[in-house]
């Protein structure tokens, strides 16, 4: 007998398989009582005038593109196994679209970010290709421009590293500029004296870090006092009400003992350190970069490091891997907009 009530029950995680379907979109047309007048109702919301694909299927496109990193052609195989046949080209024209009418949205992005008082910035390295594709030679590099704020970022791609590249990103910026120590931040900073630049203990801790196996307890102990630095963060985040006023007040009182034991152990490593040895180097790009080393000790809204833009670089290092670069300078404004919308 069926016992009423009482179940076995367990759990198991199924797939659907996703399908394409045409939609057929009726519009009752009207006429007024004297015949010479006709309206149509007004039809849904189009990509472009008269296109025949949805625009959820053209963002699903895009962000499958720039989000999840997956090049055209792949999309394009995926879908036939799914039953709709569509050529990259199509796709493309889909993404291209979206990114046109998306363009005042990247532009506002563009001002809310160069309007914080703190500010990242980074590049990394893009290829563009050949009109024949990869094949077609050797490719030229571009570079990804990266100005990050702790809710959204800005991309930017030109064509080199040079001041000029650096002046469109930050264009007119006013503020603290957390970077690493290139030149083009440097150069930035003394044309514009509203500019003030806050260096990257990161950058410094690899530096010491690559040195470390042939001068080990020097590098042992610097990189002691900065995980001292960044431990003193961590425990201070932690606390119950984090205010600004209190934490930069950890920052003069804890933090700076951390940077005078760092310059104590400058004095006594500085001198003696072989000129030439990869320690003596690491030494001096600290010591280089020393002013806005410390900057954090003076605006608790200042990080310790650049890693946030580091980590919004990685969108660009994965589509490179991926997709391996673009094969014209639209592409590259196409892909710009896109990236960080998944943040």
């Amino acid at each position: 007998d069926v016992f009423e009530g009482q179940t076995e029950d367990s759990e198991e995680i199924d797939v659907l398989v996703r399908g394409y379907v045409r939609k057929q979109h009726r519009r009752q047309k009207y006429r007024c009582r004297c015949g010479g007048c006709i309206k149509t109702a007004p039809g849904p919301l189009k990509l472009v005038e008269g296109g025949r694909y949805s625009i959820p299927l053209a963002v699903e496109v895009a962000c499958d593109k720039y989000g999840d990193h997956l090049p055209l052609e792949r999309q394009a195989r995926r879908m036939t196994r799914e039953g709709l046949t569509l050529d990259s080209q199509t796709l493309w024209d889909m993404a291209d679209r979206v990114a046109y009418l998306g363009y005042r949205t990247y532009r506002a992005l563009q001002s809310y970010v160069l309007s914080q008082h703190v500010l990242g910035a980074d590049e990394t390295t893009w290829r563009l290709l050949g009109r024949s594709g990869k094949d077609a030679g050797p490719t030229e590099r571009w570079y990804v421009w990266i100005a990050h704020a702790p809710d959204a970022a800005y991309y930017l791609f030109e064509d080199s590293r040079s001041n000029d590249a650096g002046d469109k990103l930050l264009d007119k910026y006013e503020g603290v500029l957390m970077c690493d120590g290139y030149g083009v931040y440097k150069s930035l900073a003394k044309r514009n004296p509203k500019v003030l630049l806050a260096h990257c203990w990161s950058h410094i801790r690899r530096a010491f870090i690559e040195v470390q196996e042939n001068f080990q307890a020097p590098v042992d102990e610097v990189l002691g006092y900065i995980g001292t630095l960044y431990a003193l963060e961590s425990e201070f985040s932690k606390t119950d009400a984090p205010s600004d006023e209190k934490r930069l007040d950890m920052r003069r009182t804890k933090s700076s003992e951390q940077l005078e034991k760092i310059e104590q152990w400058v004095w006594r490593y500085g001198q003696s350190t072989p000129p030439e040895s990869g320690l003596s180097k690491a030494i001096k790009k600290m010591v280089n970069q020393w002013e806005g080393l410390v900057r954090f000790t003076t605006d608790a809204r200042i990080p310790l490091d650049n890693n946030g833009s580091e980590r919004d670089a990685r969108l660009a290092v994965q589509g490179r891997k991926n997709h391996h670069g673009s094969k014209s300078k639209r592409g590259t404004d196409v892909a710009a907009p896109w990236w960080r919308a998944q943040s």
